[in-house]
């Protein structure tokens, strides 16, 4: 490859910068009328590690994917995921609830598919309910008798 002599070399004419496609070649209008696929291209390694690890029928098992942004992995590996859980049993729901004995260490619950949610409502629930029945209970006059008692 050879330098540039001079600042004219580098300029480039817009003729060469732009080629027209001869859109009547296309089979498709729009690019809606494309099918989706997750294959991409050459990646079919990678596609078929994942379709692998995603087939892998044991507990204990994760996927990790790594590829700079923008290629498509999320978006990949969430439409595998789907077809492949179309036809898989469902799996239970998988909870951490605060350890007070020891904070960095939660503990899981293992409940069946569904029921995490319901689980969630009832505590944020219960929380409501403690936020006015702790005061509600220091305020009553049972608390009040009960406190010049002691006195």
């Amino acid at each position: 490859m050879t330098q540039p002599k001079s600042r004219d070399d580098l300029i480039v004419s817009s003729n060469k910068l732009y080629h027209a496609c001869d859109l009547s070649a296309l089979a498709f209008k729009t690019s809606d009328d494309l099918e989706v696929t997750s294959e991409h291209l050459g990646q079919s390694r990678a596609l078929e590690a994942l379709k692998f690890g995603i087939g892998m029928a044991h507990e204990g098992y994760n996927l990790y994917v790594l590829g700079s942004t923008g290629l498509g992995k999320h978006t990949t590996v969430k439409q595998l995921l789907e077809k492949e859980s179309s036809t898989a049993d469902i799996p239970p729901d998988w909870c951490y609830i605060n350890n007070f004995d020891e904070y960095h260490k939660p503990h899981c619950l293992q409940l069946p598919a569904g029921r995490a949610r319901k689980l969630q409502a009832d505590m944020e629930q219960l929380v409501d309910d403690i936020l006015v029945a702790i005061p509600t209970t220091f305020e009553s006059d049972e608390y009040r008798t009960q406190i010049q008692a002691i006195e």
